[in-house]
């Protein structure tokens, strides 16, 4: 499974044994969420924990995204719902 993870704090980190041998890809500014980017990754998800800005309509309309205002509660649980 293929998760990409927007987050602008960085006091906020994930370890990578979260998820297992789930291919994860982090982004923390604004610039770095091209709809190119996105397309060329292909997430399952997308979780926006901590973001400030808009997200275009092409990357929240195609993709599952996840806003959190608890982001770790949240990761944990879909972690543990989908077994990731």
């Amino acid at each position: 499974m293929r998760i990409l993870i927007c987050n602008a704090k960085s006091w906020f980190d994930l370890s990578e044994k979260d998820f297992n041998d789930h291919d994860v890809k982090t982004i923390k500014k604004e610039g770095d969420l091209s709809e190119a980017f996105v397309k060329e990754f292909d997430p399952d998800y997308i979780f926006f924990v901590h973001w400030h800005w808009k997200v275009s309509e092409a990357i929240h309309v195609k993709y599952t995204c996840i806003l959190s205002m608890s982001p770790r509660s949240l990761l944990e649980e879909v972690v543990h719902q989908f077994k990731i």
